[in-house]
């Protein structure tokens, strides 16, 4: 996806620079664009594994261990303490999370 709409290069020069043909290229880019679409309309995280890249935008907040719950907070930080917004538990962890 980076290649084909990021750096808006044509299916053929992307399937080159990944060393694979262009039909496998287009299975690939339809199989990205499904699972992003289900992601996204289902509320699920988008996670990017391997490469090199730059976390476009982020957000950060805490979950907590009892409930399960998560919630951001754009206050967080590891060393604020605080309890779960949803059954007061005291057993909150921070997070940071990327979107891309």
């Amino acid at each position: 996806m980076r290649l084909k709409h990021y750096l808006d290069m044509n299916q053929k020069a992307a399937a080159e620079r990944m060393g694979i043909s262009q039909p496998t290229f287009s299975r690939i880019l339809e199989s990205a664009h499904k699972k992003n679409t289900l992601a996204i309309i289902e509320g699920k995280d988008i996670k990017v594994y391997g490469g090199n890249f730059d976390y476009k935008l982020s957000f950060k907040g805490y979950g907590c261990l009892n409930c399960n719950h998560e919630w951001e907070d754009s206050n967080a930080s590891k060393e604020r303490k605080v309890n779960c917004v949803k059954c007061d538990s005291n057993n909150v962890y921070y997070f940071e999370r990327a979107l891309i």
